[in-house]
C-alpha cells in the first residue's frame, strides 16, 4: 500500500513540475513567430537598400515602382498571410498579436502599395504620405515587441526581432 501511494505521489509531483499551459502556449508562439521574424528582417533590409538607392539617386522612378510591385509588396503580403495564420493560445498574446502586429503588417502592405502607385504616377506628395504611414508601422512593431517581451518574459522567453 505504501509503495502504491509513494508511486502515485511521485507521479503527481513530477507532473506538477512541467510547464503550465500558459508557458507551453508562449513557447509555441515564439516558435511560430521566429521564421516570420526572420523573413521580416529580410524585408526590412531590402527596404533599407531601396531607400539608400533612392537617396543616392541611383534608382529610376520606374525601377523603384517595379521593385516595390514585384518584390516588396509580394513579400509583405506573404508575411501578412503568415502572421494572420498564427493563432496564439492565450488571450493576452492573441490580443497583442492581432491588434499590434497583424494590424501593423496590414498597414505596411497598404503603405507599400501606395508608395508604388505614387512612384509610377510621379506623385511626390502621395509618396511622402505613404512613407509617413510606413513609419508608423515601425512604431507599432516597437509597441508590439515591448508588450510581447513583457508577456513572454514571465517564462524567460523573448522574440528576436532580427534573427
Amino acid at each position: 500500500m505504501f509503495r502504491v501511494l509513494a508511486i502515485s505521489l511521485l507521479a503527481v509531483t513530477l507532473s506538477a513540475c512541467g510547464p503550465d499551459a500558459q508557458e507551453v502556449a508562449a513557447r509555441k508562439y515564439v516558435e511560430d513567430m521566429t521564421p516570420l521574424l526572420k523573413r521580416n528582417a529580410e524585408l526590412s533590409s531590402s527596404f533599407l537598400d531601396l531607400a539608400a538607392l533612392i537617396k543616392k539617386k541611383k534608382a529610376s522612378p520606374q525601377s523603384v515602382a517595379d521593385t516595390l510591385r514585384d518584390e516588396m509588396i509580394p513579400h509583405a503580403r506573404e508575411l501578412l498571410e503568415g502572421v494572420e495564420a498564427i493563432e496564439p493560445q492565450t488571450e493576452s498574446l492573441s490580443q497583442i498579436h492581432t491588434r499590434g502586429l497583424v494590424r501593423a503588417w496590414k498597414n505596411r502592405v497598404s503603405a507599400y502599395e501606395r508608395m508604388q502607385s505614387a512612384w509610377e504616377s510621379g506623385d511626390a506628395t502621395a509618396f511622402e504620405s505613404a512613407a509617413s504611414d510606413h513609419q508608423t508601422v515601425f512604431k507599432a512593431e516597437e509597441r508590439y515587441f515591448k508588450t510581447t517581451d513583457t508577456l513572454l518574459g514571465e517564462y524567460e522567453l523573448k522574440l528576436v526581432r532580427y534573427p
